[in-house]
């Protein structure tokens, strides 16, 4: 298949699966050649290899997605959550270099030309607590705030004392529902979760 038949098929297409490759070529092209040809393209730059069979169509042929969207595609299921979810809800100040997800599959990190993806592994019964928020016009699955915060504390080793707690610079607390956070926390049933509660609760007045 030439280049320009694939690129005028999926043109606006962000991200591009395999199963997405192959019901939009159907009748096009034999199935067969599609892995050989898919590679040549990844080495040639003219497509974006982001995990396996994930796909991404770099400029003029597409917009680079959002970050957050990317993370969402990479990893099934998986919710944006922990740091890049605080940063976006503005209750930690500092920007976020790499998008963390929490995901019922395999842990892992993900370096790819468009950022650096990691996943933190959960048990069923704690995958909850996510929402759709819109980025850049794209449906992003994330943490809502109290589960994004209760994520990131989950996933903290060591005890918590105040100066650790104020080293993380949290801010606009008051904005969280301490009613779904305090629910929240009980699902999770993590003892630790329930001192951090009560230190949100504090530090929101």
């Amino acid at each position: 298949m030439k280049w320009e038949t694939f690129a005028r098929t999926f043109t606006g297409t962000q991200i591009l699966s395999k199963a997405m490759i192959d019901t939009g070529l159907a009748g096009v092209e034999p199935g067969k050649s599609m892995a050989v040809q898919i590679s040549r393209w990844v080495r040639a730059g003219r497509l974006v290899k982001l995990a396996r069979g994930r796909y991404m169509l770099p400029p003029p042929w597409s917009t680079a997605p959002p970050p957050a969207f990317v993370a969402n595609q990479i990893v099934y299921p998986s919710y944006v959550s922990l740091a890049y979810s605080l940063q976006f809800y503005d209750l930690i100040p500092e920007g976020v270099p790499v998008v963390t997800s929490v995901t019922t599959k395999r842990p892992g990190l993900w370096v790819t030309p468009v950022g650096r993806f990691r996943y933190r592994h959960v048990k069923r019964k704690l995958f909850f607590g996510s929402a759709g928020v819109t980025i850049e016009g794209q449906t992003v699955l994330m943490a809502t705030p109290e589960k994004a915060i209760l994520d990131f504390f989950y996933f903290e080793s060591g005890p918590m004392t105040d100066e650790r707690f104020e080293e993380y610079r949290f801010q606009n607390l008051d904005r969280l529902d301490l009613r779904k956070l305090k629910t929240f926390a009980a699902k999770m049933a993590n003892p630790k979760l329930t001192g951090i509660v009560k230190r949100i609760q504090r530090a929101a007045r």
